[in-house]
């Protein structure tokens, strides 16, 4: 998410209200891990009023207001670099970072960290924008480089405090986007649904993968693999019913539904990967890691503490994530 930095009305509302609830845009926090640091806000946003997004396989990018195109770039970077300039307009200093607000400016404590904005998400593909990289991959999905959508109504949650804010930024010459809705494979209730199918093929060619990982690090060529399965099945279900269902039974710290029509993105992580922090001497970049695994049980933590391979693991990314 990219605050808006521009003025913002802030206003106390007594409950989310219906057009909120019901919104494809959300962040949400496992409010069954809430602390004042981590995890204490959740976000529902309101009708998106830009929709920028580029092509996966030109680059071209495209800046839309409804069915109206606005704006195009032939170079993706170009649009990020717009993007992070409209986010810049009448930046000022608050206590929660950039943003002049209006409203309820004497209240006490923290500020939604989010106020309205743009909100999407960056594809690995637009790495190689930055640098040369092969293509060994099958390059089968038709999604963007990036999507992000504006958005300049959002309801802050203060799950600490226990309030709701309306928080409201307006940008100029642009209207509400409407995203079409994502069809959906129809199934019974009680049909059965066949097991996912893996990019690996079957157990053996997985395990064969690893071991080719394992030479390859004893050989000294790498260090790390992150050797990823994409697991595909037919969708019975809405983004938004798998999302409500996935909060339910095992909501994480930082989760979010990005649901754009024809794709949508649902994150359940536990793991804070990047926060940007602005302060008067520089902006602060916050990283906390996690590696290694165990289920939940007795003793589970201090075995995984005193693990001096996920130690070690642990010890790599956050080197690699505090100096790259």
């Amino acid at each position: 998410m990219r605050d808006n930095g521009g003025v913002v009305d802030i206003q106390p509302i007594s409950e989310i209200p219906p057009a909120f609830a019901e919104t494809r845009f959300r962040l949400c926090s496992d409010v069954s891990a809430i602390d004042a640091t981590y995890g204490r806000w959740s976000y529902y946003a309101g009708p998106a009023t830009w929709h920028l997004a580029a092509d996966r396989n030109t680059g071209r990018a495209t800046l839309r207001s409804n069915d109206v195109v606005e704006r195009q770039w032939d170079d993706p970077l170009e649009a990020l670099r717009w993007m992070g300039e409209q986010s810049a307009v009448g930046s000022g200093q608050s206590d929660a970072g950039g943003g002049a607000l209006v409203g309820d400016t004497q209240r006490s404590g923290a500020w939604p960290r989010f106020r309205g904005g743009w909100l999407g998400y960056l594809s690995y593909d637009l790495g190689r924008w930055f640098e040369s990289l092969p293509r060994i991959a099958k390059d089968d999905l038709p999604t963007p480089l990036f999507a992000f959508t504006f958005h300049r109504q959002v309801v802050a949650v203060d799950h600490v405090a226990r309030q709701e804010w309306l928080c409201t930024c307006e940008p100029t010459g642009a209207r509400d986007v409407e995203f079409s809705t994502l069809g959906c494979v129809k199934a019974s209730v009680n049909s059965g649904r066949p097991m996912p199918a893996g990019n690996f093929g079957d157990r053996r060619a997985y395990e064969r993968a690893v071991a080719r990982c394992i030479e390859y690090i004893a050989a000294g060529d790498i260090f790390q693999v992150n050797l990823s399965q994409r697991f595909t099945l037919e969708m019975p279900d809405s983004p938004r019913a798998i999302w409500d269902r996935l909060q339910e039974q095992a909501g994480g710290r930082f989760g979010a539904l990005l649901d754009y029509g024809d794709h949508a993105l649902i994150s359940n992580s536990p793991e804070l990967f990047l926060r940007i922090e602005p302060g008067a001497a520089g902006r602060r970049v916050i990283t906390r890691p996690i590696k290694g695994t165990r289920p939940r049980g007795a003793g589970m933590d201090r075995i995984l503490r005193d693990s001096s391979k996920d130690q070690a693991e642990l010890n790599m990314i956050v080197d690699l994530e505090r100096n790259d």
